[in-house]
């Protein structure tokens, strides 16, 4: 299929353009909701909830969340397990001269 755009105005690509894009939105709606039916479908084969199956591929439901150990003196609603990376707040508290016993909550 071609499109012949050299005698087209800009108000007629600007309306082709709009067209296009509802189009987009349309198809790609479709295409979602005929991945949901399908995943539903093999859920039901294999008796299980899709729901259940989604949780445990976006790791929710088997791990849980890490205390936190450290806290923030001046704002009390950061919080850092000591894992992974140091937040910039413990970075300014170590170089204040505090230690990581100081933020122990």
């Amino acid at each position: 299929m071609s499109i012949d755009l050299s005698g087209m105005s800009t108000a007629d690509l600007v309306a082709l353009s709009k067209q296009i894009e509802a189009r987009k939105e349309l198809v790609q709606k479709e295409s979602l909701q005929n991945a949901y039916a399908e995943m539903q479908k093999v859920s039901s084969k294999f008796g299980v909830a899709l729901d259940d199956v989604i949780s445990l591929h976006n790791g929710k439901g088997k791990k849980t969340k890490s205390p936190a150990k450290y806290i923030n003196p001046e704002d009390p609603t950061q919080t850092w397990t000591g894992r992974g990376r140091k937040p910039e707040w413990v970075h300014a508290a170590l170089a204040a001269g505090q230690s990581l016993d100081d933020l122990m909550i």
